[in-house]
């Protein structure tokens, strides 16, 4: 099967890893499954070789502004838990969403909230959520960490 896509975002997850999210030029992309190899022919006898994942459904991005590290986050997982699984240090208490210790900062996205400790009012303004417990509702969250 031959189709022809163009690129539409680049996010870089880590020095040696990047995401990338082709668009079709015509059709759809079907037959297709996270996991699957494709080859990007770029022209002039060049191809790079993919592994396809599909996070939209599965999941999502964290960036941390002050470095600009981009991180998959799970369906199962809490974004402080991949935080810390990368080693960065994340001050946090109870790991329920019930201490605020880790309430961090957003700049952008939207926040599936699951703690007990915002307000709606406050929940309504995403501008910082308990990374331990509540998720994200839109592809990429950018977190003032």
């Amino acid at each position: 099967m031959t189709l022809t896509a163009k690129l539409i975002a680049k996010t870089g997850l880590s020095a040696e890893i990047a995401a990338f999210r082709f668009a079709p030029l015509a059709g759809r992309f079907t037959g297709m499954s996270p996991g699957a190899h494709v080859d990007i022919h770029l022209g002039a006898d060049l191809v790079r070789q993919y592994s396809l994942c599909d996070w939209d459904a599965a999941g999502g991005w964290v960036e941390l502004a002050s470095c600009g590290t981009v991180l998959p986050v799970g369906p199962e997982q809490s974004i402080l838990g991949v935080l810390r699984d990368h080693g960065l240090p994340v001050a946090f208490g109870c790991a329920q969403g019930l201490s605020g210790s880790c309430m961090t900062d957003m700049i952008a996205g939207e926040i599936d909230h699951r703690d007990g400790i915002l307000s709606p009012e406050e929940q309504a303004g995403n501008g910082y959520m308990c990374i331990c417990v509540s998720r994200a509702k839109s592809a990429r969250l950018v977190l003032d960490m």
